[in-house]
C-alpha cells in the first residue's frame, strides 16, 4: 500500500485491480506487458488530460468545437472584458476568452465521462501523484459545479446539464450522465459525494421516463437509452437497489426488439459516438445478470458493424465503434471480432490524434473507453507484435563490436 497520495486514502498494485476483475481492469491493456510498449505510452499521454485553475473551470476542460459552433450559431455572448486567468502547469486548456474572438467558451461537463477514463488509467497502471491528483479534481468538478443539487425545474433537479456556457445554459438528459467515473471514484476514495450523485442522477433518469411527455419524445432506440440503461445498470450492481434493475430491464427489452436492419446497422457504425452506448448497456446488464439473448445480441450487432467497416463506411468517431468488438468479444471470445477492429486502429496510428493525444475531455474519453480493452484483446492475441517497438540485440554484432573496440588503438 502507498499512503497518503492525494485523491486516494490507500494505493494497492494494478495486479490487485486486474485480479479482482474492478471496472474491467482484467480487459485493460497491461502496463507491465512488453510486448505492447507504445500502446501503453498512448493510454498515459491520453490520461494527461491538463486542467485550468479557476474557482468555476478547475477540474474541466473547454470544449473548442461546441465553442466555435456555439459562437457562430449565436448562441454565446461575448464578454466585453477579458477576465484574468491562470494557467496550471507548462500544459493547459486555453481559455476561450483569451482569443481573439472573446466568447463565453462551453465547458464540456465530463462529457463522455472522462473521469471514468481516469479512474481506470490510475487503476491500470498505478497512477503517479500527479494522476490522483487530476482525478480528485475532476471528480470534485462534477460534484460540486457540473451537478444541480437543487432546482425548481424538474427537468434539471439533481441532473447534470449538458455541455454549455457557463455550466448552466443548457438542461439534463440520459444520454448526457455518466456514473461509472463517479463511481470508480467512490469505490478508490471513500467519497461519498461520488455515490450520492451517481444514484441522484439514476433517479433523474427514472422520473425523466416516467414523464409520459419527455418519455415520448426520446422513448426508442436512440443514445438517450442507451447512455441511460448502461447508468441503470451499473448503478444497479453496485447499489443493489431494484429499481435501477427494473429500469435498466425495461430499457434492455425496448433496445433488443429494434430489427437491425442494414440502413440501422450503417447508422450504427457511421453515428458510433452515440449508438455505441447500447451496446456498453447490453453489456453492463449481461456482466449483472447474464442472459444468452443479451450476448447473441452483441454478436449480432458487431458481426454487422464489422461488415460496415470492412465496407468502408466511415464513423464519426471510430475509437466508439470498437466498443461492439470489446463487448462481443467479452462474451463470446471469438477472436473475429477483434481482427474486425484493427483497421480502425491502424487508422488511428496513421492520424494526427496519434501524433499528438486530444487534450480536451471529450475527445479524450471517447479514445481511451474504447482503444484501452481493445488493446487488452489485440494483445492477447498477438496481434500488435507487428504496431509495437521491438529492439532484440544481435549478440553476434554485440561480439564484434566488443572485438573492434579492444583492438583499436
Amino acid at each position: 500500500l502507498a499512503l497518503g497520495q492525494e485523491g486516494a486514502k490507500a494505493l494497492v498494485q494494478p495486479s490487485h485491480y486486474t485480479a479482482s476483475r474492478s471496472f474491467f481492469c482484467n480487459r485493460m491493456l497491461d502496463a507491465s506487458s512488453p510486448s505492447a510498449s507504445r500502446f501503453d505510452r498512448y493510454l498515459r499521454d491520453l490520461a494527461s488530460l491538463p486542467t485550468v485553475v479557476g474557482m468555476w473551470d478547475f477540474g474541466d476542460t473547454i470544449d473548442p468545437g461546441y465553442s466555435r459552433t456555439y459562437a457562430a450559431a449565436g448562441r454565446l455572448q461575448r464578454r466585453p472584458v477579458p477576465q484574468p486567468y491562470f494557467y496550471a502547469g507548462g500544459h493547459f486548456a486555453l481559455a476561450e476568452w483569451s482569443h481573439t474572438l472573446l466568447y463565453e467558451p462551453v465547458w464540456a461537463n465530463n462529457e463522455y465521462d472522462s473521469l471514468f477514463a481516469l479512474c481506470q488509467e490510475a487503476m491500470r497502471a498505478g497512477g503517479p501523484a500527479d494522476l490522483w491528483q487530476r482525478l480528485r479534481q475532476f471528480a470534485r468538478h462534477a460534484i460540486e459545479v457540473d451537478f444541480v443539487h437543487y432546482s425548481d425545474s424538474p427537468e434539471v433537479h439533481h441532473g447534470t446539464p449538458a455541455h454549455s456556457a457557463e455550466h448552466r445554459k443548457a438542461t439534463a438528459y440520459p444520454s448526457h450522465l455518466w456514473c461509472e467515473g463517479l463511481l470508480a471514484y467512490y469505490c478508490l476514495s471513500g467519497d461519498d459525494g461520488g455515490l450520492d450523485v451517481a444514484v441522484k442522477q439514476g433517479d433523474f433518469i427514472l422520473r425523466v421516463f416516467a414523464d409520459p411527455v419527455r418519455r415520448k419524445k426520446i422513448w426508442r432506440f436512440n443514445r438517450e437509452l442507451g447512455w441511460a440503461l448502461l447508468h441503470l445498470a451499473v448503478l444497479a450492481d453496485l447499489t443493489n437497489e431494484e429499481r435501477f434493475r427494473t429500469g435498466a430491464r425495461e430499457l434492455a427489452e425496448l433496445l433488443l426488439s429494434e430489427p437491425i436492419t442494414p440502413e440501422l446497422a450503417e447508422s450504427m457504425t457511421e453515428f458510433s459516438f452515440g449508438t455505441a452506448s447500447i451496446a456498453l448497456g447490453i453489456e453492463a446488464l449481461w456482466l449483472l445478470e447474464g442472459g444468452q439473448n443479451l450476448a447473441e445480441w452483441l454478436v449480432r450487432v458487431s458481426t454487422v458493424v464489422g461488415q460496415q467497416v470492412q465496407a468502408g463506411v466511415p464513423s464519426t468517431e471510430p475509437a466508439m465503434t470498437l466498443c461492439y468488438f470489446n463487448a462481443a468479444w467479452a462474451v463470446s471470445g471469438d477472436p473475429a471480432h477483434i481482427h474486425a477492429g484493427m483497421v480502425i486502429l491502424e487508422e488511428l496510428m496513421n492520424s494526427t490524434r496519434w501524433a499528438e493525444p486530444p487534450r480536451f475531455t471529450k475527445p479524450m474519453a471517447m479514445l481511451y473507453r474504447g482503444l484501452s480493452r481493445f488493446l487488452r484483446a489485440a494483445a492477447d492475441l498477438g496481434l500488435l507484435t507487428k504496431l509495437d517497438y521491438h529492439f532484440v540485440p544481435d549478440p553476434g554484432a554485440q561480439a564484434g563490436r566488443k572485438r573492434a573496440v579492444a583492438s583499436d588503438p
